[in-house]
């Protein structure tokens, strides 16, 4: 009862000292330049390559645009982002592309500066913040301007900090904003919902989780019906059935499937379905044959887009499981469990699997460090060789298939030598030093549990 006593003591008298550190600590001030350091590598790259025009772009710039009319599903319900440039293109006469730019500018170096905040007293040198963050991941959701990614993950890393640092109504706040910006927040939702109501036993919380989704559902259910329905004109849940079973026999076991509403191929099987109002315009499907490529591109993608931190994730949970439960905070549980969901789901939630798995920066850029931090001896050495052979693997398939593309030799030694680092990142992990228990002095306020 008395180490209850003393860590309740630890985090009363220490909870709003944190959080103001930042205009404290000299030190800070070198992560807010690490994060801007970053963020200025990263558009110097994409200046160098210009940005990405992808199939979704004319959806958002429509949207910006104020042509609501024209917008189909899923994007005519990811309003809040492009809504968001065409006022700050209004107001103060630029084109929305220029609006773009300044959003996602501005949502990345936040993202960056929020983390920065997050984590300097895990990672206690701003240079560590490179090997996090200097990704291809992270170049690629600021070349995507038009995507709203950048304004996603920032938004993700606000509800976070407020999570941490329990304000529960700002907490709400955003993460209606966030419902309002991407459906797969449905999950985070109900997620917190659940943890608050069995967890933490705050039911009032869980309910007004609740009542917030439930409000953001009413709101893009409006803006739906504004716009037109999806290609296939089929209804919102039996789009999103069909979409997981479709990448998910592309992305897991290869196939690829054919639909004649899409017909993006030529299919050597094919069946016609019953006529059937429920299935939208969709009349036939078949395969077109079968591309190991895909399932090879998604596994590298889970391996790579984190570098080493889905091992270190994984290797310290199945030795700390137990400490993990009892020692840290709903906050970091919560942004473990979604960051997890998300790594599984975004497998077979689209085609593009690098920017749905990389909604799971939660569990490998803030629970990793965290509990690396927590219960292992961290030594320049130990910290030296992790860094180096992160920036490696998460840049090494990103330098491949712009010199060689994504054949399928460039496939396999990519694969190929991610095990290998795999390999020898694992012994490092196994021979390095595991802390006898726990220092709560060591880690940042709002990780460790006030449970009783």
């Amino acid at each position: 009862m008395s180490n209850v006593v003393e860590r309740r003591r630890f985090l009363s008298d220490n909870y709003r000292r944190e959080i103001f550190s930042m205009t404290k600590a000299p030190s800070y001030l070198n992560f807010v330049l690490a994060a801007a350091a970053i963020v200025a590598i990263l558009f110097h790259l994409n200046n160098i390559l210009g940005p990405t025009i992808g199939g979704d772009t004319e959806w958002y710039i429509a949207a910006a645009n104020g042509h609501l009319n024209e917008l189909i599903e899923p994007y005519s319900g990811r309003f809040l982002h492009p809504f968001l440039v065409g006022s700050i293109a209004s107001n103060f006469s630029i084109t929305v592309e220029q609006g773009f730019l300044i959003v996602g500018i501005a949502s990345i170096f936040l993202f960056f500066l929020i983390n920065a905040f997050l984590l300097k007293k895990v990672l206690h040198s701003s240079p560590l913040l490179f090997p996090l963050f200097l990704t291809p991941y992270f170049f690629n959701t600021l070349r995507e301007i038009f995507e709203p990614d950048a304004f996603y993950i920032f938004l993700s890393a606000l509800f976070l900090l407020f999570l941490f640092y329990k304000m529960e109504r700002s907490g709400l706040l955003t993460l209606f904003l966030l419902l309002l910006s991407r459906e797969t927040t449905a999950i985070l939702g109900l997620m917190y919902a659940g943890m608050a109501w069995f967890l933490s036993k705050k039911k009032l919380l869980a309910i007004a989780i609740i009542a917030v989704m439930g409000v953001s559902f009413y709101l893009t259910g409006i803006m739906k019906s504004i716009g037109r329905p999806n290609i296939h004109n089929l209804s919102g849940s039996a789009y999103m059935v069909s979409k997981l079973s479709y990448n998910f026999l592309t992305n897991v076991a290869g196939v690829k499937p054919w639909i004649n509403t899409t017909n993006i191929c030529e299919p050597v099987f094919k069946i016609s379905l019953p006529a059937n109002k429920s299935l939208g315009n969709v009349r036939e499907i078949g395969f077109c044959g079968f591309d190991l490529s895909f399932p090879l591109k998604a596994l590298i993608t889970l391996l790579s887009i984190f570098g080493m931190a889905p091992l270190i994730v994984f290797y310290v949970f199945l030795k700390k499981r137990r400490e993990i439960f009892k020692n840290f905070s709903f906050g970091i549980l919560l942004a473990s469990g979604y960051g997890l969901a998300i790594y599984i789901i975004g497998i077979f939630a689209g085609t593009g699997i690098g920017r749905i798995v990389g909604y799971a920066w939660p569990l490998f850029l803030i629970a990793g460090p965290v509990w690396l931090s927590a219960f292992f001896e961290t030594d320049r050495k130990f910290i030296l060789k992790l860094s180096l052979i992160q920036l490696f693997t998460v840049w090494l398939p990103f330098i491949v298939y712009k010199i060689n593309g994504d054949a399928m030799n460039s496939l396999i030694f990519i694969l190929a030598v991610v095990l290998t680092i795999y390999f020898y990142a694992f012994r490092i992990m196994k021979n390095q030093t595991i802390k006898p228990e726990t220092n709560l002095k060591e880690l940042p306020n709002y990780a460790l549990s006030d449970r009783i």
